[in-house]
């Protein structure tokens, strides 16, 4: 099945089911979790490892099937060969859709395509609708045709998975209004803005919320999974995550300003977090493990720091996910942000860089890491040692160097100038190569040598 790269987040069980954030200057918030006892039979089938498996057991026959066979063995979705519904294609040029124009589809099997290599933002300031479809993501890289709502979009009885196993991401932005009534697929969201999101009839919620919130109105109901990554505000905090694989009612409206969140009946699969500048994070008894995201550039060090550079040691462990260990006590500065943890762990993690900073990584467990170049000079390295790698990316000029790192699913070197150096790069698991994605004058060079 297909393997998720990123926002991988393992909450901890909290005493008493209740989720406590501890903000300097501004008292105590309680943030309840009220975990449900009684569930139906059929809610079953969305408790497993992977919260698509369910999908190779679907009896519904407008859901896809996974052909581990597609893209040379790397696999995707596609759809049953009952399906017989109209098969259609769009591509950037249908889907940027201007403020005042709306488009609906119904009763089709949609391929996203793009015929080249370039990044394509499929910008909605319009109206979208789909009800009843499959759209399967058809692109070449990863993030290559990427939702930017900033309108409205209306999915209905629908699924969006990817035809080709390449991560798909959307962002709802602005003021835009977004609802989904049993929607199911692969997309992950990211919230920024004052936007109205609304999920009900076991859609699918994976969802990052940044930091700079302000004003959201999101109603989550019956979500068969709940995956999110929050981005703390800045300053110091303490918090404490709730049990995942239960359904549970959460509300997280103190979380970020003037916003309100509630989740309903819904299964919670997991949780992250992720840091930026000015955010000093202490977790406590997160024994199930979470998964960590850190922006690290030039503004993550204050003016005083003349040393734009930094070392990060053991976040997770490189054999796997499962075999991170919890730790009594251990903090992790970089610039002017960190993170502590107390009887806690991180299992994975994935800290993005960018701009004229040095990053180290060693002995952790990655996902999805990226660097970032943005045609920034003079620009940093980021460098991985003796780790494993999930789908790492220099994007845009980004440059990395890796050594002694062991690779899973694609390792990406997207956009002019974006060079990735490796010396003694392999798979993680030797009978599944990883795939090597160059593209739009991004290069790979394979050393013989350590630098």
């Amino acid at each position: 099945m297909f393997v998720f790269k990123r926002k991988l987040f393992n909450p901890i069980f909290v005493i008493y089911m209740a989720i406590a954030l501890v903000i300097s200057g501004c008292g105590n918030n309680e943030y309840p979790w009220q975990q449900n006892t009684v569930t139906s039979d059929n809610r079953e089938q969305y408790a497993m490892e992977n919260p698509f498996d369910y999908i190779v057991n679907s009896d519904d026959p407008n859901a896809p099937q996974w052909n581990q066979n597609l893209n040379n063995g790397i696999g995707g979705y596609e759809p049953k060969p009952t399906d017989n519904r109209e098969q259609i294609v769009l591509g950037p040029e249908q889907l940027n859709i201007a403020a005042g124009e709306s488009q609906s589809y119904e009763n089709k099997i949609i391929y996203i395509r793009a015929t080249d290599d370039q990044i394509h933002d499929l910008n909605i300031e319009g109206s979208l609708s789909f009800t009843n479809c499959l759209l399967l993501w058809d692109q070449n890289v990863e993030e290559q045709l990427r939702f930017k709502v900033t309108g409205q979009l209306d999915i209905t009885d629908s699924y969006a998975f990817s035809h080709t196993g390449s991560w798909v991401a959307w962002d709802f932005l602005g003021n835009s209004v977004i609802q989904f009534d049993h929607f199911q697929g692969t997309p992950w969201i990211t919230i920024n803005g004052p936007v109205t999101y609304s999920a009900v009839n076991y859609s699918t919620v994976h969802m990052t919320i940044l930091n700079s919130v302000n004003g959201a109105d999101i109603h989550v109901d019956q979500s068969h999974s709940i995956w999110l990554e929050m981005y703390p505000m800045s300053g110091d905090s303490t918090i404490e995550l709730a049990k995942n694989r239960v359904w549970s009612d959460l509300n997280l409206d103190d979380m970020w300003l003037n916003t309100t969140f509630d989740i309903t009946d819904s299964y919670i699969y997991e949780q992250d977090i992720a840091l930026k500048q000015e955010v000093n994070l202490t977790i406590e008894n997160a024994i199930d493990g979470f998964g960590l995201g850190w922006e690290i550039n030039p503004d993550s060090f204050d003016s005083s720091m003349t040393d734009h550079s930094c070392s990060l040691d053991a976040l997770g462990n490189p054999t796997g996910r499962a075999e991170a260990e919890v730790v009594e006590d251990k903090t992790w500065t970089c610039g002017n942000s960190s993170l502590t943890l107390h009887n806690s762990k991180v299992s994975t993690a994935w800290p993005d860089l960018e701009g004229d900073v040095d990053l180290t990584i060693t002995n952790s467990y990655l996902v999805d890491p990226r660097m970032y170049g943005r045609n920034i000079s003079p620009l940093g390295v980021y460098t991985i040692k003796n780790s494993t790698a999930e789908a790492p990316m220099a994007i845009s000029g980004g440059q990395m160097y890796l050594e002694n790192v062991k690779i899973l699913n694609t390792l990406n070197a997207v956009g002019s100038g974006s060079v990735i150096k490796g010396y003694k790069v392999t798979s993680f698991d030797p009978n599944t190569p990883y795939t090597l994605n160059e593209s739009d004058g991004g290069v790979y060079q394979e050393l013989d040598a350590l630098l």
